[in-house]
Order: structure tokens, then sequence, then C-alpha cells
């Protein structure tokens, strides 16, 4: 599923994880991704 989501989704789910100041986790589980789907983004 993750490689069907656009680049634009990708970076909007990351500038959120990085400037929410909301957990990781609850930034994953609101886009709809899984936790270390998001951890890679971010890396």
């Amino acid at each position: 599923m993750a490689s069907n989501l656009t680049p634009e989704f990708r970076a909007e789910a990351v500038r959120v994880a990085l400037t929410s100041g909301l957990p990781r986790k609850q930034v994953a589980a609101d886009f709809g991704v899984g936790f270390s789907t998001l951890s890679r983004w971010i890396q």
C-alpha cells in the first residue's frame, strides 16, 4: 500500500511528524501508515 502513496502525501506526513509535536506513532496512525513506514520516510 505505501508504495502507492504520492510523494506529496509522504512529504506531508514527514512534515507533520517533524513539526507537530505529536508522537510519531500518532502521526502514523492519523495518516493511515505504519510506524516503521513513517520512520523510514523520515530517514
